[in-house]
């Protein structure tokens, strides 16, 4: 990897680590609604800063699937977070460290994947996508390299 190339992956990570956990927040915070807590106080733990970081891999994925109708890029970084979540999250609960446990929900595997999130990574990873494409600054809401 060029040493521009390894500089804007390190930015991108940090970036996309900072946008994931402003959007957990946000979510968790959204959650406690459901439970009557009107303070909406979100969560989120340190441990998934580097989780949500590594969607920098986004950005030179888009460069390769540019082309690609929007459902398909979508399913492919649908697809990508839940390997990242299902890795991480094994990862982690072998060193009893997992900051989530989705095992009362219906549709977890393994407790470290909810299969009724994946309209949520799906357009979270268009989300990414459409950030880390630099267009978003500008106002412009293709895909990258359109």
């Amino acid at each position: 990897m060029k040493r521009n190339a390894l500089h804007q992956f390190a930015k991108d990570y940090c970036y996309c680590g900072a946008i994931g956990l402003l959007i957990e927040i946000g979510f968790t915070s959204l959650g406690s609604l459901r439970n009557r807590d009107f303070r909406m106080m979100g969560r989120t733990s340190p441990i998934m800063f580097p989780i949500y970081g590594t969607a920098a891999i986004i950005r030179p994925l888009s460069h390769h699937c540019h082309s690609l109708p929007t459902i398909a890029r979508g399913s492919l970084y649908m697809s990508a977070i839940f390997l990242t979540e299902f890795t991480s999250g094994m990862f982690l609960q072998k060193h009893h460290c997992c900051p989530w446990n989705y095992g009362r929900a219906r549709t977890n595997i393994c407790s470290v994947v909810r299969i009724d999130y994946a309209p949520y990574w799906f357009l979270t990873g268009l989300l990414y996508e459409h950030l880390l494409s630099g267009k978003a600054q500008k106002g412009n809401v293709t895909a990258p390299g359109r």
